[in-house]
């Protein structure tokens, strides 16, 4: 009921695409849905998102499906079909699940630098992303995508192309990590098309990773840290919990000691 909704304004359309192989009987829907890279622009490059569709188990055709939003930024969220078709098949009871990857992610016009990812590879790199790896991964990006293009803004713009081209009046929305600053910035911009929404480790806008992941992690461990003494279970068990991190980061190759000593 409903899903025919939108589908008389003109808009972007999915193009159905071969799915990966699944156990007979889940009935994937696969494809790329077009949106512009530059969304202001009337014309020009154009991205495939990458999407796939898992239809609800008992058959029911709803105008509400759940979409996914992964974390990073920069995890795929097609990764997540392996758990929808096996033990996530709960999820889609009675409803459509949306996997589609955000723009520059997994197949969506992935910005990958395969020189920065063998480096992040090696036994404790520091610092994490070196200025001279990353200046040549913009570089090298910027020749095949505008990278101003590539954010959160513009992936909410994506979510709600993606939800027109498939049919859908609403969605829910289920994000983590950096998901849900994205779904925030849905929420914001279409509330009209959000019917329900879950967070997990939610990011707010202005806390993007990985900007702040070692203030978090260094704010945590002191909280963490003032609790455990403060409760007399927890210290007797524990003991001196700041000591302990001191002791683990000294026991740490030189990369792991400087990190104890910016700690």
């Amino acid at each position: 009921a409903g899903m025919n909704a939108s589908a008389a304004v003109p808009g972007p359309h999915f193009e159905a695409r071969p799915c990966p192989e699944v156990p007979p009987g889940v009935g994937l829907r696969c494809g790329v849905v077009r949106v512009p890279e530059r969304h202001s622009a009337a014309a020009g490059r154009e991205i495939e998102l990458h999407v796939i569709v898992l239809p609800a188990t008992d058959g029911t055709r709803n105008s509400v499906a759940q979409y996914d939003l992964e974390g990073g930024p920069g995890f795929a969220v097609t990764d997540f079909l392996e758990f929808y078709v096996g033990e996530g098949a709960p999820y889609r009871r009675s409803r459509d699940i949306i996997l589609a990857d955000m723009r520059g992610t997994g197949k969506s016009n992935p910005l990958r630098c395969p020189a920065l990812e063998e480096y992040t590879r090696t036994a404790n790199p520091s610092p994490l992303y070196p200025p001279d790896l990353v200046a040549a991964c913009h570089k090298f990006l910027g020749a095949q995508a505008n990278l101003a293009m590539y954010s959160t803004g513009a992936a909410a713009r994506d979510i709600d192309l993606v939800r027109h081209a498939l049919g859908y009046e609403r969605l829910d929305l289920n994000a983590v990590s950096y998901g849900t600053t994205l779904g925030w910035r849905y929420i914001a911009e279409y509330p009209d098309r959000v019917h329900s929404a879950v967070f997990v480790g939610t990011v707010p806008a202005d806390r993007t990773p990985p900007r702040f992941h070692a203030m978090a992690a260094e704010r945590v461990l002191s909280m963490l840290q003032t609790e455990c003494a403060r409760d007399p279970v927890c210290a007797v068990a524990f003991g001196d919990l700041g000591s302990a991190v001191s002791d683990s980061l000294r026991r740490f190759d030189g990369a792991g000691a400087d990190m104890g000593r910016a700690i």
